[in-house]
């Protein structure tokens, strides 16, 4: 079948359409000065010149050149005016074909480029949603991530609230510790001394004469002074 078909309400192939008002033989468009006849023998369809010529010398068939029963035609009125309605409104038609066909051929080619530049923004499209997405998942984690150093930070600072919670126990402690020593201790007695203080004071031998402590000696020579110096006031008589 010929490439020349146009598909539309119909389908209708150019060419077999065209080859009915041409002559077969001549290939020439029927016209008035050369009208279609039609041969009494199988019908065949033919110029009247093309089938005097080959009748005035052949008794064959025109076509396929084999036997035929009668040589005999006749004219087509309605094919005549058929042929010449095709001549004018429709062989101009048919000559401006290719370049229809070119034309056709040339938006169906940029169709086909626009749908491609469709699909690929279609492509596209969906790549920005896809980097949307992404953009926005990683604002939430860039939130939670400010949020974790957050409490990062808060917990750091509870761990130094803490830290300076137990150095203040640990001092107030010291603290207690070193007035519950201090209290024990006798008054005025360095705390160096305590652990001599703490021993027990060795037995004193009873065949030992027990020592007097210089500090009796003095007081009891200040005594006998200040006794000695009234009883002298005492005796010494006042003047006038």
């Amino acid at each position: 079948m010929s490439e020349s078909r146009v598909r539309g309400t119909y389908d209708i192939d150019l060419d077999e359409a065209q080859s009915l008002f041409c002559c077969p033989i001549l290939l020439t468009t029927y016209s008035a000065k050369n009208p279609p006849v039609i041969l009494k023998a199988d019908g065949t369809i033919l110029s009247k010149k093309a089938a005097d010529d080959w009748f005035s010398q052949h008794q064959t068939h025109p076509i396929t050149a084999g036997p035929i029963s009668s040589v005999k035609y006749r004219f087509s009125l309605n094919l005549l005016n058929i042929a010449e309605t095709f001549n004018q409104q429709i062989n101009p038609l048919l000559k401006s074909l290719p370049a229809l066909q070119n034309q056709v051929a040339k938006q169906k080619r940029e169709l086909e480029r626009l749908q491609a530049l469709q699909k690929q923004a279609a492509e596209q499209k969906r790549e920005l949603e896809r980097l949307r997405a992404l953009q926005k998942q990683a604002a939430e984690q860039k939130r939670e991530l400010e949020h974790l150093r957050a409490l990062q930070k808060q917990a750091a600072g509870q761990k130094r609230n803490l830290e300076g919670l137990h150095a203040l126990h640990a001092s107030k402690e010291q603290a207690n510790s070193s007035k519950s020593s201090t209290e024990a201790q006798p008054k005025g007695v360095p705390p160096n001394k305590k652990a001599k203080l703490s021993r027990p004071a060795a037995p004193v031998p009873a065949n030992k004469p027990r020592r007097v402590p210089m500090t009796f000696f003095k007081a009891a020579a200040r005594v006998s002074a200040g006794s000695i110096v009234g009883l002298n006031r005492k005796l010494t008589p006042h003047s006038g």
